[in-house]
């Protein structure tokens, strides 16, 4: 299917999220009277209340008791003081690591992916900074954000458009299925993934993963259909791919798989890209992709692997010149 994006980076720590300490302080919790003389008399609450001298709806601040750390309100006190803990952490890299990139912004990717939250920048770039211009959104589609797809490539002329698809996708398993209950505004995005036919109506998990990569060559196809031009004239490569944090591939959770670069799916032409980025060792291959005939020397001459690549079945030679 795809080879394996070796990456460079230096490895990074997850932190574990502490646990709420609400719990901690159940015997400490008022009663539900105190409680609702406590939030009279510390804030307006409801929208209902309207602002002095405004008309516009005033809220509270959420510091109320809870009684559950599922609760609402506890989420967001413990979102919370993550958020302002983590960014006194982040700080101390120091005056030095901000100067690098206060005043402009040079990436070399334009990174299109999906906004499930269990996929982040860090599973394939532990420094993201002023390196990956982001766009996220349901199902990682080109065309619901073509503008910020479109400013990264042509205004901040990124070197590399790079789609990650991943297992477990909820809006592709949405995609094949019927969408009547969802709303309006989720299902104009939704309708938006042209998935094959083979895919729709179906409910097995390796369904769902091929339609993954399915959606990630689509999306691939569409970014040469309006970037061709960049691509032709060498100034910009597509790289399809998709992160397996389910290990649905069978691959290693967490792996990075290239499928598809510049319109290119072929596993022998995969590898040999994926080798000669990597400048992987004399008769290496990649443990992601099926075997195969195709073994590159990576210890030739970029001139030499870039004929080796040339001369592999399937190259595609038509390139869109679409106009911009």
């Amino acid at each position: 299917m795809g080879c394996n994006l070796v990456g460079a980076n230096k490895a990074t720590t997850h932190k574990k999220k502490p646990v709420s300490a609400a719990s901690a302080r159940a015997s400490a919790v008022p009663s539900a009277s105190a409680h609702s003389d406590h939030a009279a008399a510390t804030a307006p609450v409801g929208s209902g209340s309207a602002a002095p001298n405004t008309g516009k709806p005033r809220y509270a601040l959420p510091f109320a008791w809870e009684n559950s750390d599922n609760e609402p309100l506890a989420r967001t006190r413990e979102f919370a003081k993550d958020l302002l803990r983590d960014n006194q952490e982040y700080m101390k890299r120091g005056p030095k690591f901000f100067e690098a990139f206060a005043k402009a912004q040079h990436p070399r990717s334009t990174v299109v992916t999906c906004a499930d939250s269990r996929v982040q920048n860090a599973a394939w770039d532990v420094t993201p900074e002023n390196d990956d211009f982001t766009i996220r959104n349901i199902g990682n589609q080109l065309e619901t954000s073509a503008g910020s797809v479109e400013y990264g490539v042509e205004h901040l002329g990124t070197a590399v458009l790079l789609i990650v698809g991943h297992t477990g996708c909820g809006a592709i398993k949405a995609a094949m299925s019927d969408k009547t209950d969802l709303s309006p505004t989720v299902r104009h995005e939704i309708d938006s993934i042209a998935l094959p036919n083979e895919f729709i109506g179906q409910s097995s998990d390796a369904a769902w993963a091929q339609a993954v990569v399915a959606n990630v060559h689509a999306q691939v196809k569409t970014g040469l259909d309006h970037f061709g031009r960049y691509v032709a004239e060498g100034r910009l490569t597509v790289i399809g791919t998709v992160y397996d944090f389910r290990n649905d591939l069978g691959k290693g959770a967490g792996r990075l798989t290239i499928v598809n670069v510049n319109g290119n799916a072929e596993t022998p032409r995969l590898e040999a890209f994926v080798q000669a980025v990597t400048g992987g060792s004399k008769g290496a291959r990649s443990d992601s992709a099926p075997t195969t005939a195709t073994s590159l020397d990576t210890t030739r001459s970029a001139e030499q692997i870039a004929k080796t690549i040339e001369d592999l079945p399937g190259l595609n030679v038509d390139h869109p010149q679409s106009e911009h």
